[in-house]
């Protein structure tokens, strides 16, 4: 692969995308120095973190990308074609593989007339079972075979964007192929026996024309989102089963302790040593039966003919599981509890540095919209004002908090701001043209849960 080529890396899901993306942003200054440069786009986001790079595209919910009319769109594409005059560049993101996210392509390929893509596939069956252990993550309450059941049918919506799931990958892989052609993919299998030294990252960088370089000079490779464990599973199933969803995106993220707590408790006896499977064989098989023509002819298309797939039985053994009726019902409980005392602490923990960020300052909620009603019921906040352009909002807030719009603030910084818009670029935009600066004259409301961790001598 030559100097000055656009590669953009679109996973597929589940095929080790965030361990790539962290092996890069780790190690852009190496990359560098072999020509590839992996952008951070630091200038667009508060704090830095490997997703940054493709996910520079994305709105806030992290899955739909935004469009040319989007007011950071032009500006991405400027730093992207400046870095592509001294060195190749990668982007990644796993949402450019889903199919309303093509646009992307579409767009690189019209600004740059070498664009190649990266797609790591994997055999359909092991895809199932990791994808599954995904989804309960995300809120997924159906026992593993009526999920499958459903998914295979083409009917499965994801339970927090109602995304529709599909594994098409060869009808996939000729779509993009209109929109690149087939001379500028590379289709690579997610399996560790067919890598170099078995590691995904030197599979990675074979691509990138990289080879021979010293482990010295590679920082340390972390792999991420690793699978859960079967008993956790089952315990983060039954979470979900407990709380509703609103429960549980406003306060998911407290189940790794949540489970941790309890793991001890429910399965004592468990080692974690001992290899557990969520489909048997017979399902396997049919699942194999079902793709293998589909991926012969990616494997004769794509591949050169070179196998896509080792139908080999993983080892290990069915789980079955293990919860009786009555630790279901201590689940739930132990659950509601916990999310109980979570949910007070966070509330207060946001209070206490809403209050030091803001000082002297009138507390000034922006948008009283639904994610404003969500910030005025769950966080006891001492607003004074609400921003809202929408003259008829002003109904909807509680008494004594006055409703202005933006075009009637006569001091901006008199006041501190929670921006409580999901996609907040246009707000973000006017309040740097007021000279006010994130995280020290206002916050955004989808950074409450950060607010917990910060700093606060980095603010003042």
């Amino acid at each position: 692969m030559h100097k000055n080529t656009l590669l953009i890396h679109i996973g597929t899901p589940k095929t080790g995308s965030s361990s790539i993306q962290h092996f890069c942003y780790q190690n852009n200054e190496l990359l560098m120095s072999y020509g590839w440069c992996y952008p951070r786009f630091e200038d667009f986001f508060n704090k830095q973190y490997h997703e940054i790079n493709g996910g520079v595209f994305c709105y806030p919910d992290e899955f739909h990308l935004m469009d040319k009319n989007h007011p950071r769109w032009e500006a991405i594409w400027d730093n992207i074609l400046h870095y592509l005059k001294s060195y190749s560049v990668l982007l990644s993101n796993e949402v450019f593989w889903y199919h309303e996210n093509r646009k992307l392509l579409k767009e690189a390929v019209k600004r740059w007339e070498n664009v190649k893509v990266l797609v790591y596939l994997r055999r359909q069956d092991l895809y199932f079972e990791s994808l599954y252990m995904n989804l309960i993550r995300e809120g997924e309450t159906k026992s593993f075979n009526e999920w499958m059941n459903i998914f295979l049918s083409g009917n499965y919506k994801t339970p927090d964007t109602e995304h529709i799931e599909t594994i098409n990958y060869l009808q996939e892989l000729r779509d993009i192929e209109e929109l690149v052609g087939i001379e500028n993919m590379h289709v690579r299998t997610f399996d560790k026996t067919r890598w170099r030294h078995g590691s995904l990252i030197e599979d990675f960088m074979d691509v990138l024309g990289i080879k021979g370089i010293n482990e010295r000079e590679i920082t340390e490779d972390v792999i991420e989102n690793r699978a859960l464990s079967m008993e956790k599973l089952e315990l983060y199933r039954e979470l979900n089963r407990s709380i509703s969803q609103g429960e549980r995106n406003a306060w998911g993220f407290f189940r790794s302790s949540g489970t941790a707590k309890l793991d001890a408790l429910f399965y004592p006896d468990m080692d974690g040593k001992k290899k557990y499977l969520l489909m048997n064989s017979e399902q396997r098989k049919e699942i194999w039966k079902r793709f293998k023509k589909e991926n012969e002819e990616i494997a004769s298309r794509y591949r050169d003919g070179k196998e896509l797939f080792e139908y080999k039985m993983p080892d290990g053994v069915v789980w079955q599981p293990m919860l009786s009726d009555m630790q279901r019902e201590m689940v739930k409980s132990a659950f509601k509890l916990h999310l109980k005392e979570y949910a007070e602490m966070h509330r207060y923990s946001v209070l206490l540095t809403i209050r030091a960020l803001c000082g002297d300052r009138r507390l000034a909620l922006y948008g009283i919209g639904k994610c404003g009603k969500e910030i005025l019921e769950k966080y006891i906040l001492p607003f004074e004002i609400v921003i809202d352009n929408d003259p008829h909002k002003g109904t909807q807030v509680p008494p004594g908090l006055e409703v202005i719009s933006s075009d009637e603030v006569e001091d901006w910084k008199s006041m501190f701001f929670v921006i409580a818009i999901r996609d907040s670029d246009e707000i973000e935009m006017q309040m740097k043209g007021h000279h006010l600066i994130r995280n020290k004259d206002y916050v955004l409301g989808i950074d409450f849960f950060e607010l917990v961790n910060w700093d606060m001598s980095k603010f003042r």
